[in-house]
């Protein structure tokens, strides 16, 4: 015996199915006291296992900083090595660092350089620039008043670029 099921009431049944479906899942479901977390780490404190929803935000951070994690050529004096970002109360800060070319021998070490500030600051601003590209591409709506990229070379502070301005450490008056 065969039963021929009119096409629209087949539809409506799905319809219905998928509706119940995502009611149910969007639930609240209580949790027990003695329910045991969904997860453990035997070598971490049990707070560890904790629930947390990140915002957009802090994925977008995430996501940038795990971008920012490989090399890539921005100018052609510099190489980023590695660019994290970090939400903080009054905006984004940035930490970028760069890896100077063979022939750019410019940088001393120990925050310092050869030849005058003025000498290279050109140099590190388009370095900024192309790293606030990365920036930008995650989020969209920041304005230059709300980021701030620390600077560094291989690892050491250089300088720091706020509110669209480049400041060095070199630059400073103790600097010498």
């Amino acid at each position: 015996m065969h039963l021929r099921v009119p096409l629209w009431l087949a539809l409506a049944a799905c319809a219905g199915c998928l509706a119940l479906g995502s009611v149910r899942a969007q639930a609240p479901q209580e949790k027990k006291p003695d329910d045991p977390p969904l997860r453990t780490y035997a070598y971490l404190p049990k707070e560890y296992a904790d629930d947390y929803s990140p915002s957009v935000a802090d994925w977008q951070a995430l996501r940038m900083t795990a971008v920012g994690a490989s090399p890539e050529r921005l100018s052609e004096h510099f190489t980023r090595l590695q660019c994290s970002a970090f939400l903080a109360s009054k905006g984004l800060a940035v930490k970028l660092d760069l890896g100077p070319d063979a022939h750019w021998k410019y940088y001393a070490g120990g925050g310092k350089f050869t030849v005058p500030a003025a000498r290279v600051k050109p140099d590190l601003e388009k370095a900024v620039a192309a790293a606030r590209q990365l920036v930008r591409s995650h989020f969209q709506e920041l304005q230059d008043k709300d980021l701030a990229i620390i600077v560094h070379i291989r690892g050491e502070r250089v300088g720091l670029w706020n509110e669209g301005k480049l400041s060095l450490e070199a630059e400073k008056p103790d600097a010498g």
